[in-house]
């Protein structure tokens, strides 16, 4: 591995991060520590620091069996470390080649996204504050240089955040000769990772090929990145508080949807930046982004987790995991209680025709007698035909009944149709069919309630 050669004396790795601690991140005093160790040099000295530091902490190791013997023995040196330093020792064991190809994701980001995820349960399960990671500067200037090249905002250049939640990184400040430094002092164990000298990866390529070069220009260039890290950052944080004073005029959220208003940002100078950022943050790509802004009624546009759908002019945005899945229930009862991933039906039989009759279009008042049960739940489908209440009986398309109540794409989607036979009674949260509504000669009523989550 490279590592930079720079001419200044030796700063206390201890003293620098505890600095660093208290001016950067909400880390306290008492405060619980989750460490993220590979059994790598940069988080095993992050381990011997924060327990030199006398924070309480815990450790959590992620096998990911991607080098087969060197994995478990990353493992089993980090287990032994703890052992012998009294400390709590947590291990994941996972296969990423099988999660990396059920997820239809690279390697290094299926990495990423189980190491995380996993860290956060832990840490909530087991009740530590913080979750410590040992990115130090050198990392946030190939972070850097990965998305300068991939054509990244001012977030992306602004490299690897000091702390994002409850995420901290003590070793921001820190360069590689200081962290090998404080190692070869205190004798710490560490593993180094073969696949770290492989430039199949782009992070590699960076560290190996391309930063050597960087160095090699007048002055120290990791010192220089350092300054101009400081100042991005402090952009980012100016753009950060505009952003928000002024996304109350463009931004809204609905449940699990959130709208961007076009027009607003179209009209408004700095619209194009705020669009950008908004998406960008959600993985839309830079392309995509300028086609958003350009494209026509119903145009959809997907990243990873968003689906992002063109509509009356709002970008209307749902993470792809909150889209419903195609679902059929039966309703066999007259009295019950339906849970849905996006709401509850929920439903009764009343032997009174006479019962209050609410407008309210979460709820639907149907004629008993003409139900033919078991009821059936389900999505709809192109092609389906009601008779909307209120038309005299005249029959609907249903996609123009949506066009006519102006859904958006996702509206249609998460809309349940409720049906007799086969004949649909219910557009669930909506409107009643006109056969199946109360009339003189109704001897008995179901009521059905549809409520969403929010």
């Amino acid at each position: 591995m490279y590592f930079y050669k720079v001419k200044k004396t030796f700063h206390d790795l201890e003293s620098v991060v505890k600095s660093f601690l208290k001016e950067n991140t909400t880390l306290e005093a008492g405060d619980t520590l989750l460490c993220a160790v590979s059994g790598g040099k940069d988080s095993m000295a992050l381990c011997h620091l924060l327990k030199k530091l006398k924070y309480s902490i815990g450790v959590a190791h992620v096998n990911y069996q991607l080098r087969g013997e060197e994995s478990d023995q990353d493992a089993l040196l980090v287990k032994n470390y703890c052992q012998s330093e009294g400390l709590p020792y947590f291990e994941l064991r996972v296969d990423a080649y099988m999660e990396a190809s059920n997820r239809k994701t690279g390697i290094q980001e299926t990495a990423r996204d189980i190491r995380y995820s996993w860290f956060e349960e832990l840490a909530a399960e087991k009740g530590y504050q913080f979750v410590a990671t040992a990115h130090h500067l050198q990392d946030s200037l190939e972070t850097f240089l990965i998305n300068l090249s991939r054509g990244s905002g001012l977030k992306g250049l602004a490299g690897i955040p000091h702390q994002r939640d409850n995420i901290i990184r003590p070793f921001s400040q820190v360069q590689p000769y200081q962290i090998q430094t404080y190692i070869d002092r205190h004798q710490i164990p560490y593993r180094e990772d073969s696949s770290n000298e492989s430039v199949d990866y782009t992070r590699n390529k960076i560290r190996l090929e391309i930063l050597p070069l960087l160095q090699e220009l007048p002055g120290n260039f990791l010192d220089s990145y350092a300054r101009s890290q400081s100042i991005l950052k402090n952009h980012l944080h100016l753009w950060e508080n505009l952003r928000e004073e002024k996304r109350e005029d463009y931004l809204k959220r609905e449940g699990s949807k959130i709208n961007l208003d076009l027009s607003f940002l179209e009209q408004n100078p700095s619209g194009g930046l705020y669009l950008f950022q908004e998406l960008y943050e959600l993985g839309f790509t830079a392309t995509q982004v300028k086609n958003v802004s350009q494209a026509s009624e119903g145009s959809i546009f997907e990243s990873n987790d968003w689906e992002a759908t063109i509509n009356q002019g709002q970008v209307v945005l749902q993470g792809k995991s909150s889209i419903p899945e195609e679902m059929e229930f039966f309703i066999r009862e007259d009295h019950g209680v339906l849970n849905l991933k996006n709401g509850t039906l929920s439903w009764e039989y009343f032997n009174d025709p006479s019962i209050d009759i609410s407008p309210d279009a979460a709820q639907a008042f149907l004629d008993y007698s003409k139900l033919q049960f078991p009821l059936f739940l389900r999505r709809w489908q192109h092609g389906d035909r009601f008779k909307p209440f209120g038309l005299g009986g005249h029959e609907k398309k249903l996609s123009d009944f949506f066009a006519d109540q102006k859904f958006s794409s996702f509206e249609k989607r998460e809309t349940w149709i409720l049906c007799s036979g086969e004949e649909i009674c219910w557009v669930v949260g909506n409107r009643i069919a006109e056969p199946f509504r109360i009339s003189e000669k109704t001897d008995g009523v179901l009521k059905l309630h549809w409520k969403i989550l929010t």
